[in-house]
């Protein structure tokens, strides 16, 4: 059975100086552990404040006990993962009708695997089309999985644009296409059949600031916003209109005055079915200071309210808690190399996510000791949510993407939020925000407004 732990982080000042093979660190945050029985996985939610002070890819991250001997853990996050295998197709079939559709028939032969996607083969440079895939088993009988699915190349713009289609799982041995542009005959050299396996990264909202940028040439519209050096993963563009595409170009700059190409995509609501909605371009945990979204609007005016949010994905340290020791978490060190522990082999992913989340405390974080001046602020940092209460959570609250609030208010990293001390299982004082006494049961559920169980 596991046990909360606590976080805190404390003033080190001259009195409290790192143990000598840590006075490098720059940077320090104490994590106390409340008493048990016995050792177990606790883990502690990395905040956007640490990863700013941290190195990239936070290669200096350590824990130390209260002797001063440093203790193994894992830096452990949900990135997702994406895998692709192809399938042998023959192409054959190819038609069209001018003004309407190009079509095309695909063979995946007898004891067809598993397919849910394809990839538009063409060498045209400028174009937009939708497409439509049919499947049956036989060639005669047909369902339709997927339509309206635009695909698209503008490289006048510098985009490449998109040229895959997915649809649900399939195993059928005919696909066919319908290519729709409203011209002629689509310039299709081939097509890739594919199986991908897809498990999305956990994503929450970061506290970015964006603003519009009067820069943009016609026919485009931009933001910058600063990322700070905090690692993002993604940019959702949101806006008010029924149906829209555009292509989006996304830039980063650590001076603002010299950007370089990070990332494209394409934002869209369009089409019919649960694909209708793509709102998001991946950005690959970048931590630039700067970011530059561009929409490409070409003869379109601006989207109608757009705007942008932007999400990361957290990371937690995790590591086995005597709950006789206390422990502190040091970052900030220029000259260290990621540490090797074996841990990060034989801790198994389930032990990882089962770890026992922090939960409140009152904290304060500090520069370390050598001769540097401190500076406080209080954080808080509670239970996270796990398996048991996330039916009754999804029940009140409309989500989509995330479950979580925005980086820097969410209730178990760190951030501002004054309270009293409370016990396990117990709410009393809550400074500011609950007027409650002699209250019990689960924090975390009546901060949502979930039912004490």
């Amino acid at each position: 059975m596991s046990c909360v732990a606590l976080l805190l982080l404390g003033v080190l000042g001259a009195t409290q100086a790192l143990p000598a093979p840590w006075t490098h660190w720059q940077y320090s945050a104490a994590i106390t552990v409340p008493p048990a029985l016995s050792p177990r996985l606790v883990r502690v939610l990395v905040p956007d404040q640490v990863s700013r002070r941290a190195r990239e890819d936070w290669p200096d991250l350590r824990v130390i006990d209260d002797s001063g001997r440093e203790v193994p853990f894992v830096l452990h996050a949900r990135l997702g993962r994406r895998s692709s295998e192809d399938r042998a197709a023959r192409l054959m079939d190819v038609t069209s009708k001018p003004g309407e559709d190009t079509r095309a028939t695909l063979d995946l032969g007898a004891g067809a695997r598993v397919h849910n996607g394809i990839e538009i083969q063409t060498a045209a440079p400028e174009f937009f089309a939708r497409v439509a895939i049919d499947v049956s088993p036989s060639g005669r009988d047909w369902r339709i999985v997927r339509e309206d699915a635009p695909i698209y190349r503008f490289r006048a713009s510098g985009l490449e644009g998109n040229q895959a289609v997915h649809y649900t799982d399939n195993s059928s041995r005919f696909l066919r296409l319908r290519i729709s542009d409203g011209k002629e005959r689509f310039p299709l050299s081939g097509v890739v059949v594919r199986y991908e396996v897809t498990e999305e990264p956990e994503l929450v909202r970061a506290d970015v600031p964006v603003r519009t940028d009067g820069a943009a040439p016609s026919g485009e519209s931009w933001w910058v916003a600063v990322g700070g050096g905090q690692p993002l993963a993604t940019v959702e563009i949101a806006a008010d209109q029924a149906t829209f595409h555009r292509p989006v170009r996304v830039r980063a700059s650590d001076d603002g005055k010299t950007w370089r190409s990070l990332a494209s995509g394409t934002v869209y609501r369009m089409g019919r079915g649960p694909e209708r909605d793509h709102l998001r371009v991946e950005l690959g945990d970048t931590r630039a200071q700067l970011l530059r979204v561009e929409v490409v609007n070409r003869s379109d005016p601006p989207l109608a309210g757009a705007s942008l949010t932007f999400f990361a994905t957290p990371r937690r340290v995790v590591f086995r808690a005597d709950p006789t020791r206390t422990y502190r978490l040091l970052y900030g060190n220029p000259r260290v190399s990621a540490p090797d522990y074996e841990m990060t082999r034989v801790v198994s992913p389930a032990d990882l996510d089962a770890s026992s989340p922090p939960r409140r405390g009152r904290s304060h974080e500090t520069r370390s000791s050598r001769g540097k001046g401190t500076r406080a602020w209080l954080v808080s940092a509670p239970a996270m949510i796990d398996e048991s209460n996330i039916p009754r959570f999804k029940q009140r609250l409309e989500i989509r993407y995330d479950h979580r609030p925005a980086v820097g208010h969410g209730s178990d990293e760190l951030g501002v939020c004054p309270f009293n001390r409370m016990g396990e299982c117990e709410l009393r004082g809550r400074s500011r925000r609950l007027n409650l006494v002699d209250a019990t049961g689960v924090a975390f559920c009546l901060e949502l407004g979930l039912p004490f169980i």
